[in-house]
């Protein structure tokens, strides 16, 4: 997926940021130093207060969340520094400002759950109530990607970014499948017969890396019956269910039912073998539909949008989604300015253009804006909304919010698939491998 909006924790992050996660482990010490950006006056009475976030994959999505923000300080009789960081550079600039102690005052940030540990989110239960009663009340989604596994809420969700299979539906035609595909059987069957390595073309592309791990590989083992954790957030990641669905999934790469370079892809290469007509699936949020409005009305066309159907429970299916979410630095001096930003993001006269302007990436995250004609009128919007947003879970829907998942998906995704389909060791050992990084990070967090 190229310039994800929701991708902080699924990235694989260079050993340095390895290094530095270990090391913001816990919270700094009151005498690291600074605990938020530095507040400034600006005429003597005007405080500074500092907003980061992530570029998204439009220009004009970006823009208006700055003039949300901007909008925020106007009224409320502030400034703000606004800073939105590249996808690749987005997780590094986290980790090391929770490792230095100088962080922003609010942040829009995927990894919520590592500002915690760090000593760093605001618990903002009235506020997440508020701003839900602004808006019809949460979708299901919202609980999860805002409260730990203790209960404490401590973020505001801002969208569902939810993940989709996307399938050329006229490639499957000529092999006489015809959408939506119902069950795992019948889309195994339909990989066989869609599949012509000999030609150049796939049945699926995955990431063999820790780049899209959320929204493939995971997803086979959802699709099995697995799961990361249990109800207390204790990691259940080596169980017969994950292995298989694991299985599974590195099987496409070993029976040559995806191109040879997944071993080697980073985030935007299941976008670039989609866009090239190089296969007849993939699984990614809506980077690839906004690429095709823009550049590919034809391949649009020829595109159905579904979610993964379920191998155990046949008519069902599984589709995790995310949330971008603003934390509040709790010890910023600027706690009523950060939520202001948080009101004006999400205020009914705000949010829908926010919406919009995000094209087919952000969904509603509040009931009063399902009914949008922007979601209920325009084909691939409607699919999503119809077919993988009722089935949308959180990557950690069982347990809340965990910094064990953040930190797991930081290598451990990636060394586990790597070592299943380039170094040649079994399933077996490559889920042992996320498994021992689960532990370690549990012991690591001492939860």
């Amino acid at each position: 997926m190229a310039l994800r909006s929701r991708r902080a924790f699924l990235l694989t992050a260079t050993s340095g940021i390895g290094v530095a996660l270990l090391a913001a482990c816990s919270a700094p010490s009151p005498s690291a130093g600074p605990t938020s950006a530095p507040a400034s006056a600006s005429g003597g009475s005007r405080k500074q207060v500092t907003f980061w976030g992530r570029q998204q994959f439009l220009p004009e999505s970006n823009d208006y969340l700055t003039e949300s923000v901007k909008l925020a300080g106007q009224k409320g009789g502030f400034d703000v520094s606004v800073q939105l960081f590249t996808n690749d550079e987005h997780p590094q600039k986290e980790v090391v400002a929770m490792e230095s102690g100088v962080v922003p005052d609010i942040t829009y940030t995927y990894a919520p759950a590592l500002w915690d540990q760090n000593g760093y989110a605001l618990e903002i239960q009235s506020l997440y109530d508020e701003i839900g009663k602004s808006g019809g009340g949460w979708l299901d989604l919202a609980d999860g990607s805002s409260k730990t596994t203790a209960g404490k809420r401590i973020a505001v969700p801002m969208n569902t970014e939810p993940w989709f299979v996307h399938f050329r539906k006229d490639k499957f035609a000529e092999v006489g499948v015809s959408m939506p595909i119902k069950t795992w059987d019948e889309m195994m069957s339909a990989f066989q017969k869609v599949n012509k390595p000999d030609e150049g073309f796939y049945a699926f592309d995955g990431q063999m890396t820790g780049a899209d791990w959320v929204g493939n590989c995971l997803q086979f083992m959802w699709a099995f019956g697995g799961r990361l954790f249990d109800k207390e957030g204790t990691p259940t990641i080596n169980t017969p269910q994950n292995i298989a669905g694991v299985k599974a999934y590195t099987d496409l790469f070993k029976n040559k039912m995806m191109p040879a370079s997944v071993v080697s892809q980073k985030a935007s290469g299941n976008n670039e073998a989609w866009l090239s007509g190089q296969v007849a699936g993939v699984s990614n949020p809506g980077s690839i539909v906004l690429a095709m409005r823009k550049d590919n009305k034809d391949l649009l066309a020829n595109t159905y949008l579904q979610a993964f159907p379920s191998q155990v429970k046949p008519g069902s299916f599984v589709q995790t989604a995310g949330a971008a979410t603003l934390i509040i630095n709790k010890k910023s001096p600027n706690l009523d300015e950060a939520m202001q930003i948080a009101r004006m993001i999400l205020a009914p006269d705000r949010y829908p253009t926010q919406l919009e302007k995000a094209g087919s990436y952000w969904f509603p995250i509040l009931k009063n804006y399902l009914t949008l004609p922007f979601f209920t009128q325009d084909e691939w919007n409607k699919e999503v909304a119809e077919n993988i947003v009722p089935w949308a879970l959180p990557a950690t829907a069982d347990t809340g919010l965990s910094p064990i998942f953040d930190d797991i998906t930081i290598s451990a995704t990636n060394d586990m698939l790597q070592a299943i389909t380039v170094q040649g060791k079994s399933v077996e050992e490559g889920v042992k491998i996320l498994a021992d990084a689960a532990a370690a990070a549990k012991a690591k967090f001492k939860l």
